[in-house]
């Protein structure tokens, strides 16, 4: 079991690599900078960030967050930024799950992104988000991203389920008070199958929404995503 308090890894190829017998490891107010990948988890079993920074910046295009077979991973309270607006350079997501084999109980609660604005392209006329997709979901199963806040407009998408042949769970609970220029939290991008399911918080608890929630007639083609989408 290993406990990091306070710690700084800038700069690296890999900022943390966990691998077999790397169990129960656990962070309390990491900073990880200009790492072209800031964390590795992989065929291992159990970490926990609190009140991490994780920051990505320069010309790498790699995920900043790898978690691939990988079982029980929590991030509570943690702040995800993007830097790289001034090196031109987009990442296909900030946190990428089950590259290769299925990865299970992976919860994201209290995130804050400072992801930066998009960029118009030097070329054309085209915009580009430094990270098209908060998570991106491969091959993984109860998923948990739990109240987003900050800039998720920045992003194409918070979820993207790019996976094939598998079942893919993803559970977003939030206050919903934003949306996405489609109205959807989600890109089925993958030939999997995908399962989003969307809890409000309310007045009375938890609500689960099976269909999309009551708007104004004259804003009936602004309606947020069903609970449930398949491909």
């Amino acid at each position: 079991m290993d406990f990091l308090e306070n710690a700084e890894i800038n700069y690296n190829k890999r900022g943390i690599h966990l691998e077999n017998r790397s169990s129960q490891f656990t962070t309390l107010g990491l900073l990880t900078m200009g790492n072209d990948t800031a964390l590795d988890l992989n065929s291992s079993n159990g970490a926990r960030f609190f009140a991490s920074q994780h920051i990505k910046d320069g010309s790498s295009s790699d995920i900043p967050i790898r978690i691939d077979d990988f079982m029980n991973a929590e991030f509570i309270g943690c702040w995800f930024e993007g830097l790289s607006l001034e090196h031109r350079v987009t990442v296909p997501s900030f946190i990428q799950i089950g590259a290769t084999k299925e990865t299970k109980n992976v919860a994201l609660r209290d995130s804050i992104l400072a992801i930066a604005d998009k960029f118009r392209d030097k070329n054309d006329d085209n915009y580009w988000s430094v990270c098209d997709y908060f998570v991106d979901v491969v091959i993984g199963k109860k998923i948990l991203v739990d109240e987003v806040g900050g800039y998720p407009r920045n992003l194409r998408h918070l979820v993207s389920f790019s996976g094939s042949s598998s079942t893919q769970q993803v559970t977003l609970r939030s206050h919903l008070d934003f949306n996405y220029m489609d109205n959807r939290y989600y890109k089925n991008n993958g030939t999997g199958q995908a399962l989003l399911l969307v809890e409000k918080y309310s007045n009375n608890g938890i609500e689960h929404l099976d269909e999309p929630l009551s708007r104004p007639i004259w804003e009936q083609d602004k309606i947020f995503p069903q609970a449930v989408g398949r491909r």
